[in-house]
């Protein structure tokens, strides 16, 4: 026996909205009628079966979306775990990056400050040695004649003697350091620089330190190794 229902109660029964009853009705696969203006659907077994049959296959579908849905945001929350595994190991190397390079920078200007210092001793030096020649020649010299029975001595060491190889001699150190900024880098400073490991720069030097006097590319100034700028490691350990 045949059903008579209005759109909204055979969408109930059904299981569906009533969209889904009007488009049925517009494919002809739902009969209905008109009485006193009213719409009504006529069900019968074999669309009860269908309407049973749709529901089904919703709802294995809907079960399927699920799951799509729950790969998905699985596989979303891989990916933001991934990007925030990055995120904190590109803000580790920055902060790596920042602290080398204020290390270098403070180990620069404590190096310079030296230099600097340097040469203001010796300026204030070579100040002091021109004011101590300009007092000496202001005043009248005292000669001294020996008798003809001594036996001259050799002529002592003077002071101002003394103080021109000292002044000589602080000339070529401040040279030195100037040239050992202008044309030469630190091995060590180098070496960190490129990354290498503690066992690469130890070995590294000691083949550059029996380079001392073989090449003019290598110097040595207390103890601190320097290679001249320009020059790539492989020429200077000749590999």
């Amino acid at each position: 026996m045949d059903k008579k229902l209005t759109v909204i109660e055979a969408a109930k029964l059904l299981g569906v909205s009533k969209e889904a009853i009007y488009n049925r009705l517009r494919r002809g696969s739902l009969q209905s009628i008109i009485e006193n203006g009213v719409k009504y659907i006529l069900l019968t077994k074999s669309s009860l079966k269908e309407g049973s049959s749709i529901r089904k296959i919703e709802n294995v579908t809907e079960s399927a979306y699920v799951e799509l849905l729950k790969v998905q945001l699985e596989e979303m929350k891989l990916k933001n775990e991934k990007l925030e595994a990055d995120k904190e190991r590109l803000i580790a190397d920055k902060e790596r990056l920042l602290i080398e390079s204020k290390e270098k920078i403070e180990m620069i200007y404590k190096e310079r400050d030296e230099q600097l210092k340097a040469i203001l001793t010796l300026a204030n030096r070579q100040i002091t040695h021109t004011g101590n020649e300009t007092v000496t020649s202001t005043n009248t010299p005292t000669t001294i004649v020996p008798s003809s029975n001594v036996t001259a001595s050799p002529t002592p060491f003077s002071f101002e003697e003394a103080d021109v190889l000292d002044e000589d001699e602080e000339n070529r150190v401040v040279e030195d350091m100037f040239e050992s900024y202008s044309d030469w880098r630190d091995l060590r400073s180098y070496l960190k620089e490129k990354g290498f490991s503690k066992k690469e720069k130890q070995h590294i030097s000691d083949k550059i330190g029996k380079k001392i006097g073989q090449l003019n590319d290598v110097m040595d100034k207390n103890g601190k190794l320097f290679i001249k700028k320009g020059k790539k490691l492989k020429e200077i350990l000749g590999e």
